[in-house]
Parts: C-alpha cells; structure tokens; sequence
C-alpha cells in the first residue's frame, strides 16, 4: 500500500490545488479497475470512506506540509 499513497503524494505534489489533485485521482479511478480494486482496499485498511478518503488523505497531506513550512518560519524568527 505504500505504492498507493507515494501515488497520491504525487498526484498532490504535481497539482496547483486540492481541487485539481482530486479531479486528477477521479480520472484515474475512472479509467483502471485494477486502481479502484487497490484504493477500495486501501480505505478498508486506512479507516477512510471511498467516497471521501483520496479528498481526508489530500488535506491531511496537505497541512502537514503547511505545518512544517510554518515550523521552519518560526524558527527562522527567533
């Protein structure tokens, strides 16, 4: 599963917002059933809804990255 989410930090990382790293996952759940097989699993195990886990996993991704940049700032500051 680990191949999974390196594939969604990728999808995040290579968008310009959450709106279009989420269009970009539903195109390509849409076009491989062998994908949508692996991310239904992947919810299973992670504790996510299929319906909202690629959208929590994004967020979350999102504002631990914003976190650390933050960290970094204010360490800058002292």
């Amino acid at each position: 599963m680990n191949d999974l989410t390196e594939l969604f930090d990728r999808i995040i990382l290579q968008s310009d917002a959450l709106d279009m790293a989420i269009s970009e996952f539903k195109r390509m759940i849409a076009d491989d059933a062998e994908f949508k097989q692996q991310y239904k699993q992947w919810c299973e195990e992670e504790g996510y809804s299929e319906r909202t886990g690629f959208k929590e996993y994004a967020e979350n991704f999102i504002r631990e990255r914003e976190e650390k940049w933050d960290s970094l700032a204010d360490y800058d500051l002292d």
